[in-house]
This record gives C-alpha cells, structure tokens and sequence, in this order.
C-alpha cells in the first residue's frame, strides 16, 4: 500500500500563524499611532514659526506686533491639525490713541483626531523664543 504525502497547512498551525500576527499588529499599531500624532506636531512647529516671523516683519514695518491673527497668517495650520491664535497680554501701551503691542505669544491647539496626542495638544511660542511644553518641540 502506497501512502500519499499531505501538502498543505493543518488547521493548528494556520491558527497558531494567525495568533502570532494578531499578536504583532497589536503591539504595532499603537507604536504606528503615536508616531503619527508626533509627525503631525511639526504642523503646529511650522504653523507657529512662520507666524513668528510674519509677526517680525509685522513689527518692522508697524513697531508693534500684531493681536491680529489674519495679519500673520490665519488661525489654521497650513495642514489643518491645529487652530492658532496669537495674544499680547500685559505688553501694550498707547501712543496717540493707538495700541501697540511689545510682545506676543503664539498658541497652535490641536483639533479633531490630534487631540489624542495628550500633553502635547497646546504648543506656544513666544517673542522671546520661548516654547512650551519643552518637551513636545
């Protein structure tokens, strides 16, 4: 009597092969997510520097910083994570009935799914350069 060999997987190690890649995606996909949440941080890092700088040359033509966001930019980053807005609080004086402003802080806030990116969901940068949280820059 002549045996046939088998080709093929049996029904165990089909699921055992399973079982391993469920294992492997689950421990992917949540390293996959923050490193999604952490590469859209450079929308709000560039939204705010380019705002930093318009608000530089804002002052160079006006000796005051603007409290307008539409003047330097809009409050939208350029890939729409964030909302930005601009405050000049404690710094302004009056000259002639008009304010101007020696001084500016730039906050990118994020919105929709990069809200999950906790701790780091409000980036600010001010006319001294100073950034917080130091930790998300």
């Amino acid at each position: 009597m002549t045996t046939k060999k088998q080709l093929g997987f049996t029904l165990l190690e089909l699921l055992i092969t399973i079982a391993i890649i469920g294992i492997l995606a689950s421990i992917a996909y949540p390293s996959y997510q923050n490193s999604i949440l952490k590469s859209r941080r450079t929308d709000a890092k560039a939204s705010v520097m380019t705002a930093a700088g318009l608000q530089e040359s804002y002052f160079s033509s006006n000796n005051s910083y603007s409290n307008v966001i539409a003047d330097i930019g809009g409050n939208l980053s350029s890939e729409g994570y964030y909302s930005v807005a601009v405050t000049n609080t404690g710094c302004s004086s009056s000259i002639n009935g008009v304010t101007l402003y020696s001084c500016f802080a730039l906050t990118a806030t994020a919105i929709d799914s990069q809200t999950a990116d906790t701790g780091c969901t409000t980036l600010t940068l001010t006319h001294t350069g100073i950034k917080s949280p130091s930790n998300c820059w």
